[in-house]
């Protein structure tokens, strides 16, 4: 899942969180430097240096068989 796709997400569940953070919604690119995706894609990172180790992340990847899946037909 992109920021993108998360900001979009995020304003689907709470639209009123875009006017409480001031930003706008964004586009798929990532062009537009207030938006709410580009936010979410910051904070982690912001976070841990902020933080550090006490910052708790994880990751996670889909497997190669959900990979083949989303593979675009030939």
């Amino acid at each position: 899942m992109t920021a993108y796709q998360l900001a979009l997400k995020v304003h689907e569940v709470d639209p009123d969180l875009i006017v409480e953070f001031g930003k706008k919604l964004g586009d798929a690119d990532g062009a537009r430097r207030d938006s709410l995706a580009r936010y979410l894609a910051n904070q982690p990172s912001r976070r841990i240096k902020k933080y550090g180790s006490h910052f708790r992340v994880e990751d996670a990847f889909p497997s190669n068989e959900v990979a083949r899946q989303r593979q675009p037909p030939r």
